[in-house]
């Protein structure tokens, strides 16, 4: 029990130290792993320069996966690494508050057509007023 305890808080302190050197890498290297084949990454990014964001695609596009890709402002460097299969979204917009809130909408339509596919083109009843 308590060597493994130890191993684990080693093993969390190696990661702290590797994402203190290289804070940038930090989120995508925990998700290298993640996603196969045919499966699809949601890459979002404000600006399009997010570096983490960018190594996250070429990570999928290792894995032979696509890209659904939501920018704004102009777009910045993302598009230059999507693939032609890869969809990219941009919010041609320089406020960053007004391009979140339409990749908020982005997904809530998303979410909407999973659902519809999942389950049909019937939408859930909406809950009754009250709870009942």
């Amino acid at each position: 029990g308590d060597e493994r305890q130890r191993d684990g808080r080693n093993q969390r302190d190696e990661r702290r130290q590797r994402e203190a050197r290289q804070p940038e890498q930090a989120e995508t290297a925990d998700h290298d792993d993640r996603g196969d084949t045919g499966d699809v990454l949601l890459a979002i990014t404000t600006s399009g320069n997010s570096p983490n964001v960018i190594a996250a695609v070429e990570a999928a596009h290792d894995r032979e996966m696509r890209v659904l890709a939501l920018t704004g402002k102009k777009g910045g460097l993302l598009p230059q690494h999507l693939h032609a299969t890869d969809i990219s979204l941009c919010v041609p917009a320089n406020n960053t508050a007004r391009i979140q809130e339409v990749h908020l909408l982005i997904i809530h339509c998303l979410c909407e057509l999973i659902d519809r596919r999942l389950f049909g083109n019937e939408s859930p009843a909406p809950a009754a007023p009250g709870g009942g």
